[in-house]
């Protein structure tokens, strides 16, 4: 006497239904506008960042409104302490100005540049040659004229 499978039909036992059938009568529906959560306005698609992780795949907030929420994080962490008012700084409102004047004065003066190097600038204001090139290239101190 040979015992039932129990296995041997479980391909044809009803499976259940999926929970959001797609429906292939009705065509997406695309959006064109969305509103934003920030100002409330309805505004194109276009004015929004892409976010891949989002349903329709773009920021809930609009472009104007996100870079203005940016613009305040940055000012609270960037701009709170600029130049001698930073802990860590070394140098001077008076040796940034002077660091420039030199930096200056070697572009006009090509004979005495050769002596007048980053490095030499670095050494004498006892900071890294990074800063000194920084402060020159106008990335650091720059709300010094």
């Amino acid at each position: 006497m040979t015992t039932p499978d129990p296995f041997a039909d479980w391909w044809e036992k009803p499976r259940r239904p999926r929970r959001n059938p797609i429906r292939h009568d009705q065509p997406p529906a695309i959006r064109t506008e969305k509103a934003c959560v920030t100002c409330g306005t309805a505004k194109p698609l276009a004015d929004y960042h892409k976010e891949a992780c989002r349903p329709d795949g773009h920021t809930t907030q609009c472009k104007p409104c996100r870079n203005a929420a940016r613009r305040v994080v940055g000012d609270k962490y960037l701009g709170a302490r600029k130049g001698e008012q930073h802990t860590s700084a070394k140098l001077t409102a008076d040796d940034v100005r002077l660091i420039q004047a030199l930096a200056n004065e070697r572009e006009e003066l090509l004979a005495q540049a050769r002596r007048i190097t980053n490095a030499a600038l670095a050494e004498k204001f006892e900071v890294h040659r990074n800063t000194i090139n920084k402060i020159i290239g106008g990335r650091a101190w720059r709300h010094i004229a």
